[in-house]
């Protein structure tokens, strides 16, 4: 029987139009379910729990932290992640966390190359009207302890003009941000190895050492307010 086993974790995120959700943490996943959903995050989201719940999951392995998605991205499905956490860490009398998606795609990325000193990992999402958000994180940023996101918005030829002459690797799971920044000759990590994946925020729960909180009566949020849009910058 293992010493101080790891908490399960449940984590969601549905900013983008790939919804990705898992429990379990990094020794063990336990249900994972990843997709890419045009505009019906809401139904497959409930499927999903719907199913974990038939199967027992939440009785038999009951999460002890639940950790979502804050975006930036769609609207609508960062409402969706961020209501559907907030009730399920309410009825399951667990503490709520949140993670930018940019920040779980920076950290699905650097685990995926040699990290080095100059390195910038740069996530990119869509936003519209030809606009998109991006971050910039140094290829071992999940080990500082600050884990305030500087989100910045604008088009493409931004990153382009400020990124050009450093060590960029561009992570978007986007095929045709992907062929830009690749014709433009940018370091790209593809598509199918950075479309958003849940166990990620699993992940970066751990990364941080943020333990679980015993013997409260009620749940509590730490750094789950949504990032909608341009108000990603009402914080800053």
């Amino acid at each position: 029987m293992k010493n101080n086993p790891l908490p399960n974790t449940l984590a969601l995120d549905t900013s983008t139009p790939w919804l990705t959700l898992s429990l379990g943490n990094s020794s063990e996943i336990i249900y994972q379910h990843r997709s890419q959903v045009i505009a019906d995050h809401s139904r497959i989201l409930i499927q999903s729990l719907e199913k974990m719940q038939k199967r027992g999951l939440f009785s038999n392995f009951p999460p002890e932290r639940i950790v979502i998605g804050r975006g930036p991205g769609s609207f609508t499905g960062i409402k969706i992640t961020n209501i559907t956490g907030r009730s399920l860490a309410y009825s399951l009398n667990c503490p709520l966390y949140g993670f930018s998606t940019l920040e779980m795609l920076a950290y699905q990325g650097s685990r995926l190359v040699s990290p080095h000193e100059d390195l910038i990992i740069l996530p990119v999402i869509f936003h519209k009207k030809n606009e998109v958000f991006w971050s910039e994180f140094k290829s071992n940023f999940h080990k500082q302890s600050d884990r305030q996101v500087k989100i910045q918005i604008g088009p493409c030829s931004n990153i382009m003009k400020l990124y050009s002459p450093k060590d960029v690797l561009i992570i978007t799971p986007w095929q045709e941000l992907y062929s830009l920044f690749q014709t433009s000759q940018f370091q790209c990590l593809h598509p199918d190895k950075s479309q958003p994946d849940s166990i990620n925020l699993i992940e970066l729960m751990e990364s941080r050492d943020i333990s679980v909180q015993k013997n409260d009566s009620e749940f509590f949020e730490e750094s789950a307010e949504p990032l909608y849009g341009s108000r990603v910058f009402e914080h800053e």
